[in-house]
């Protein structure tokens, strides 16, 4: 007999907990035989924490289920997501954590941020000198500017959520479910759309959709392809421009430094340009990676299945076939990696002799290897642009309710679902 029975009438497979040749692996004695809490935790949005967690428990490489295992060792990136010898794509992605889209083909995961960002500041003006409270929900204006950038550079055409000052019903879908048929019917019609559309403007499908090639991709890849550029390239970004605002705005010596940077680095707003922003604002850039590090959009590890005859990874050999990843967030906050870990500090970023210990080699959230992100140039872009052009026109304050637990309550699915941010938005005040 190979099970046994507990008290509470759940079987225990033996072969699993004694003799799977992840037994030597540490982690908690019930995931060697069930997934079923790592899998609760996932339904709860709390399994980022808890991978946290049982690594400060258990370790550096930890079981998680039966066969999964999580790393974060300072070699683990690189050895799961870097390219391999003899591999030309490196380690395989483990599937089941890329559900199939809902048309059956599986896809992959110069820009107009200025113009974009104009509109936003425009907007927000409008707002704040139409007589209102000046109170703003900014995780819902992060999202309008990023999906309208990402629509533009996608379709060919913006979403107009800037414009209209709402969210546009496919951005609504995807908060609502990343699941809908209805969903992938909307990125369908965009795709026609722009495939129709007789346009001197290059964008991300110029290069992939001429039909007379014969390594051209299909109507369907173009689909699901379009929906991960979509995602990929808004939500993420615009998380981090939240959490980016809210940390700052929670932090006053981080805000102070930010505004006297910004505001000292250009006589007027339409200085703000591309040039600019890489040459003058070191301190923000710090703050970015501050907050992508304390606050990664992309918590969870992106899932890697050892190939035949299994591999050895940071001293321990992982049999064929079981997944295995790098949590980012939970990397992110070990001390052995940072110091000061559980803090915000953008002065980690500048030299500053304090953090000197720092190992900013185990800092990929963007992952590297042969899948790194493709968009990681054009986020840090839109992330500079947006913020320094909000910096420079507008003075904020967060409002009571999103002081306190705004980010400490947030719960994981694959990205964070996050509550409003209200923030009072005032003309910025300027010393002459």
């Amino acid at each position: 007999m190979n099970t046994v029975s507990t008290a509470s009438g759940n079987s225990i497979n033996l072969h699993d907990l004694y003799l799977h040749p992840l037994r030597h692996v540490p982690g908690p004695k019930w995931a060697a035989f069930s997934d079923l809490r790592y899998a609760v935790n996932l339904l709860r949005g709390r399994a980022v924490t808890d991978i946290l967690q049982l690594h400060q428990k258990y370790g550096p490489v930890v079981r998680v289920a039966p066969d999964e295992v999580s790393f974060t060792t300072a070699d683990s990136l690189k050895s799961i997501y870097g390219f391999k010898p003899g591999q030309k794509d490196g380690y395989k992605k483990d599937m089941h954590c890329f559900p199939l889209p809902l048309n059956g083909t599986r896809g992959i995961t110069p820009a107009y941020g200025p113009d974009h960002a104009n509109l936003l500041v425009e907007r927000l003006r409008n707002h704040v000198e139409s007589g209102s409270d000046g109170l703003i929900d900014a995780v819902a204006w992060y999202n309008f500017i990023t999906f309208d950038i990402i629509s533009d550079l996608s379709f060919g055409d913006s979403f107009h959520c800037l414009e209209n000052s709402d969210y546009h019903p496919l951005v609504q879908m995807i908060y609502a479910t990343l699941k809908s048929a209805t969903l992938m019917d909307f990125v369908i019609a965009k795709v026609n759309s722009r495939l129709s559309m007789e346009t001197s403007r290059a964008d991300f499908l110029t290069p992939v959709s001429n039909t007379n090639d014969s390594k051209a991709l299909t109507r369907k890849e173009i689909e699901t392809k379009s929906l991960v550029f979509l995602i990929a390239g808004s939500e993420t970004t615009a998380t981090t421009l939240s959490a980016a605002t809210y940390l700052s705005l929670t932090h006053p010596e981080v805000w102070g430094q930010l505004k006297r940077e910004v505001r000292g680095a250009f006589g007027n707003g339409d200085e703000i340009v591309i040039d600019a922003i890489n040459s003058k604002l070191p301190y923000m850039l710090a703050m970015l990676n501050e907050t992508l590090r304390f606050y990664p959009p992309v918590p969870t590890g992106f899932g890697r299945v050892v190939p035949r005859g299994g591999d050895t990874i940071s001293g321990y050999f992982i049999p064929e076939g079981t997944g295995f990843y790098a949590p980012q967030y939970a990397i992110n906050h070990l001390s052995e990696y940072f110091t000061d870990h559980d803090a915000f500090r953008p002065e980690r970023w500048l030299g500053d002799p304090k953090y000197e210990t720092d190992n900013h080699t185990v800092f990929n959230l963007f992952s590297l290897g042969p899948r790194n992100c493709l968009g990681k140039n054009l986020a840090y872009l839109e992330m500079r642009m947006i913020m320094a052009k909000m910096i420079w026109n507008f003075d904020m304050e967060l409002c009571e309710n999103s002081q306190e637990g705004w980010m400490q309550h947030q719960k994981v699915y694959t990205l964070c679902d996050k509550p409003p941010l209200m923030i009072k938005f005032s003309l910025a005040q300027r010393q002459e």
